[in-house]
């Protein structure tokens, strides 16, 4: 072993990305939930929550969500099965809607995930969502409003990929899999109240088509933050370093 006594920054040292982050998180008034089985609520057999590791909320199963949430304690994430409910939401996400931020780490290998994230106003349906389906990852409004779109090379490879998504208010911005695009306009019907959700799109049965299979491992959200439209993000420098030194 080689040995050199000399200091360095903390940022060269490795392992402490995820201690850094949820400070970076917590202190900008994000929420971060990262799949450990410390943060798995059960009753019982059954998936009852999911508590943020930072943020002091729960995500709880959706209204259609009967039994379908299933957690995988040797690769920890929750398990996403195509055409079964198994998501989660915040009830009372936002209670404006208005710049905000999104970001999911996924994995995809058999199948297209298709919803990994949505914010939605509830009895009318109007929704901001992220997804990926056929060769594409995407964000748009329900309404047509508003859409942003990236190839997806990375499709059902076998590794975890993170998709990042920000509103302006103006603005859709999208990163995925290292590359970034902006689409202009507004999402209409979304200045209210808006619930989110993982892993599907609404409280609403059925849809079927709207869900799709893979893992979802960390889900963070920054209410009134666009990071990717800001300069020089600490949040979003210190979530990709994350990520970077996770996804192996």
């Amino acid at each position: 072993m080689l040995t050199i006594a000399q200091s360095v920054p903390q940022a060269c040292l490795l392992g402490g990305e995820g201690q850094s982050l949820g400070a970076a998180v917590r202190a900008s008034g994000g929420i971060w939930f990262a799949a450990h089985a410390d943060e798995v609520l059960v009753d019982g057999n059954a998936i009852t929550g999911w508590r943020a590791r930072v943020g002091g909320v729960d995500l709880r199963p959706s209204a259609p969500n009967s039994g379908g949430s299933d957690f995988d304690a040797h690769n920890p994430s929750f398990v996403l099965r195509s055409g079964v409910h198994c998501g989660f939401t915040l009830a009372g996400a936002v209670q404006k809607l208005g710049r905000f931020t999104a970001a999911v780490i996924f994995a995809a290998p058999d199948d297209d995930i298709r919803s990994l994230f949505a914010l939605n106003t509830g009895a009318s349906n109007d929704m901001i969502f992220l997804s990926e389906a056929e060769g594409q990852i995407f964000a748009k409004d329900r309404a047509g409003g508003v859409g942003v779109y990236l190839p997806s090379p990375q499709r059902r490879a076998g590794r975890w990929r993170m998709a990042i998504l920000s509103y302006t208010g103006r603005a859709l911005h999208l990163w995925a899999d290292g590359a970034q695009e902006i689409g202009a306009g507004v999402a209409v019907g979304m200045d209210g109240p808006a619930d989110v959700f993982v892993g599907c799109r609404s409280n609403r049965a059925g849809l079927s088509k709207t869900l799709g299979a893979g893992r979802i491992r960390d889900v963070f959200f920054w209410d009134g933050r666009a990071l990717l439209a800001e300069d020089n993000s600490p949040e979003l420098a210190a979530l990709h370093r994350y990520f970077r030194w996770t996804a192996a």
